[in-house]
């Protein structure tokens, strides 16, 4: 049946969820040398290297584990991982002891890192799983009974002709009364065909059977796969609607590939709406994109559109450069391609970090970053505002940002209750007015309030939705403030993070009045669901100066 005039409901296995360390940190794993996203040896990351997992004492309590973290729903005890390569390098981990219940990997009973008794040839290898359903409302008898006639194959008078990689393979039987109901197909003049690949084939007879039930089951492989079925046939709303798809799935893929998957996609033909979605993610995921192997494999076009962001959440804009230099170095480059290299904001880096950059091929923005820094900062409101060289991105290391956690969320749910009134707890934090040479003993007093909106239920989980936040910005010496003020903008954001992992969601804070900068959680453009309702937060306190 056709998705026009229907409801569609997702059904996602959802994660089980336990409590987070208090800052919300998650250790950082892999799955390498497999043959797609949800297989291989299981790598994880100490002290800046990535090692394996022996596999003395592995069961499915741990690879359960493993899989969660990674953002899937399930292991596949059943899979044959004998092609998978063995590691190098160290082996941090060994005699796992898993519950299963475990949010991360680290969680679980273990020796020590380093401690072990192996060989790379026991390096531990998993393959996940990850499904999630759509499902159209309609009469359940009904969609039975349709379903059992596609599968049966009888009294078809329609034979859809699969082309597997220019190729004809076995036609899927069809009934013409059925698939009319569709106006898209019924107003087509042209024969119906699926013409794929070897790899998306398997998948062309649920894309079909979705007309006769109303229901399609994704996961993050056969998505890309259905869509271009979906695509070809014209189907429109089919295509809208799984937008929402797309925004669980992200989230739940720690490797990225799947995001790059869909980027590809929605490249050609150009979607727009689909790849803004996917740009907002991977530039507020950032620094977990950059440590992956899908960075390396990301299309010019894709780096080039990420660095003219300044929605681009990183520690500092050192790391966008390292970044920059990594992508180069592993496309076979010499040096950083210049198109890339000057939307790096060399205004914005550390003087520290300027002070280190030697090759000569940054020589340029390195002056350029020294200039901005020491001049009078009459000339720079002339000299770089012009451009986005000297605008700051969210960037999140201290002294720039304050980390809202778990247990600052916990102490206020713990207190408050009905007829108690609003219970307030107010944070003081400290900023640079800016990071020029002029401004250095110049700083920015911040006082942030934080409490819990008035009608939310106290067993109910704590969403961005809940909270009420205020940001004040205060000063001991009013004649600095009254004229640095003249010179400084700030902008400022909340970034919510889900599970300590993925960026879910950025508001901007309204300056709703001079130096007052509030939370209204309604804002945000696009939001990306967080199954686990298990949030920590982060205001981000940026600073340019004005024209």
């Amino acid at each position: 049946m056709g998705l026009k005039g229907n409801r569609l409901l997702f059904c996602c296995i959802l994660l089980l969820s336990i409590g987070l360390p208090a800052d919300g940190s998650m250790s950082k794993i892999r799955l390498v040398g497999g043959k797609d996203l949800f297989e291989g040896r299981l790598e994880i990351l100490h002290d800046g290297v990535w090692g394996t997992v022996c596999d003395d004492g592995w069961d499915v309590m741990d690879a359960e584990v493993v899989c969660r973290q990674l953002g899937f729903s399930g292991v596949d005890i059943d899979a044959d991982l004998a092609t998978v390569s063995r590691g190098s390098g160290p082996i941090w981990l060994d005699d796992m002891n898993c519950k299963g219940n475990e949010l991360d990997l680290t969680h679980c009973q273990f020796p020590g890192w380093g401690v072990h008794n192996c060989q790379h040839s026991e390096d531990v290898r998993v393959r996940c799983i990850q499904e999630v359903t759509e499902k159209v409302f309609q009469d359940a008898s009904w969609a039975g009974r349709l379903g059992a006639l596609f599968e049966s194959g009888s009294d078809c008078d329609v034979g859809i002709s699969v082309m597997e990689d220019g190729r004809h393979v076995d036609p899927i039987c069809a009934h013409r009364l059925i698939l009319h109901q569709h106006p898209n197909i019924r107003d087509s003049q042209r024969p119906l065909s699926i013409s794929t690949t070897s790899n998306c084939s398997q998948h062309a007879r649920a894309f079909v059977r979705y007309f006769y039930t109303g229901e399609v089951t994704f996961n993050l492989s056969s998505y890309i796969c259905i869509l271009k079925m979906a695509s070809d046939w014209g189907l429109k709303d089919f295509q809208n609607e799984t937008t929402n798809i797309v925004l669980s799935m992200l989230a739940q893929d720690n490797t990225f590939q799947a995001t790059l998957s869909v980027y590809e996609y929605a490249l050609s033909p150009f979607d727009e709406a689909l790849m803004g979605i996917l740009l907002h993610y991977l530039a507020w995921n950032f620094e977990s994109l950059v440590s992956t192997p899908t960075w390396t494999d990301l299309p010019l076009s894709a780096v080039k559109e990420l660095l003219t962001r300044s929605d681009l959440v990183v520690d500092t804009e050192t790391v966008v450069l390292q970044s920059l230099e990594k992508w180069a170095t592993a496309q076979g480059m010499t040096a950083v391609p210049q198109e890339l290299l000057q939307l790096i904001r060399f205004p914005v880096i550390p003087a520290k970090d300027l002070s280190l950059l030697t090759d000569p091929q940054y020589q340029p923005g390195r002056c350029e970053g020294f200039q901005f820094q020491a001049m009078p900062y009459p000339s720079q409101s002339s000299n770089f505002t012009k451009s986005n060289s000297s605008r700051p991105r969210m960037y999140t290391t201290i002294p720039w940002s304050y980390n809202i956690n778990q247990v600052h969320l916990e102490y206020l749910w713990n207190q408050s209750s009905p007829g108690q009134g609003r219970i307030i707890k107010t944070f003081d934090f400290q900023t640079p007015f800016h990071n020029s040479a002029p401004f250095t003993y110049s700083k920015a007093n911040w006082k942030l309030s934080l409490n819990l909106t008035d009608d939310r239920c106290r067993d109910d989980p704590l969403t961005p939705a809940d909270l009420n936040l205020v940001l004040n910005l205060t000063m001991r010496d009013v004649n600095s403030r009254d004229q640095l003020h003249r010179c400084i903008r700030f902008s400022n954001s909340l970034i919510a993070q889900c599970d300590g992992r993925s960026v879910v969601r950025i508001d901007d804070l309204v300056e709703e009045a001079e130096g007052r900068f509030v939370y209204q959680p309604g804002q945000a453009g696009v939001i990306f669901p967080c199954k686990s309702n298990k949030y920590s937060y982060r205001v981000v306190i940026g600073s340019e100066c004005i024209p």
